[in-house]
Formats: C-alpha cells, sequence, structure tokens
C-alpha cells in the first residue's frame, strides 16, 4: 500500500471516497515541490477540518460516533490490560492500532459523510 492510498484511506473516513482521492490528487501535485512532512501535516489539517465540517453539519451523528469509539477503545484496552496483562499504555496501543486497521479488512466507512447532491 503506497504513501497515496493510506492518505486516501484515511481521508476516506471523513468525506466521500471520489472528493478523498481529488484531495489526494491536490496534495500530491502540490507535495512534489515540498516534502513528505508537509504533505502529512496537510493531510492532518484537511482530515481535521473534515471531521470540523462533520461535527458542524451533523453534531448528534458525529458526538455520537466518537462516543462509541471512546467507549470502545476504553472497553477493550481495559480487557486487553486484565486479560492479556499489557500495561495500559500497550493496551491503548494495541486497540488503536486494531481501530484504524479493522475498517481496512472490513470496507467500513468511519466518518464518511453522504454525498451532496
Amino acid at each position: 500500500m503506497n504513501t497515496a492510498s493510506i492518505a486516501e484511506w484515511i481521508l476516506s473516513r471523513f468525506t466521500a471516497p471520489e472528493r478523498a482521492a481529488s484531495i489526494i490528487g491536490d496534495l500530491t501535485e502540490s507535495a512534489a515541490s515540498s516534502n513528505v512532512v508537509w504533505f502529512w501535516w496537510s493531510l492532518l489539517q484537511t482530515a481535521l477540518s473534515l471531521f470540523g465540517h462533520s461535527l458542524r453539519t451533523n453534531p448528534a451523528g458525529t458526538a455520537r460516533r466518537v462516543f462509541l469509539w471512546s467507549l470502545q477503545l476504553l472497553a477493550f484496552s481495559f480487557l486487553w490490560h486484565r486479560l492479556m496483562g499489557y500495561s495500559w499504555f500497550w493496551s491503548v496501543g494495541i486497540n488503536l492500532l486494531i481501530d484504524v486497521l479493522s475498517p481496512m479488512w472490513r470496507g467500513h466507512k468511519g466518518f464518511q459523510q453522504r454525498p451532496r447532491l
């Protein structure tokens, strides 16, 4: 999986896949004259902006998703900590990694918005 596809996957959590591909194309073109740090910093800013837009346009739905994800993260981290004996830090890290990677093999769309008509 190359950098552009990972970045596109990240943005598709917050917007429609077509829009994410377009944004990544623009960032990739601009990154040709910059460095990789600029690319990932711009991607982070864009993702946060899209998340903020989702929060403004659908605050209840976005807050519900964030709350449920946080609850899941804490519950599974607690189980990893208690049952497997990992430190709390590693338990949270393992669960964050699982949460980030699991949508890749399930095709889950995360915070994706409905396409505008």
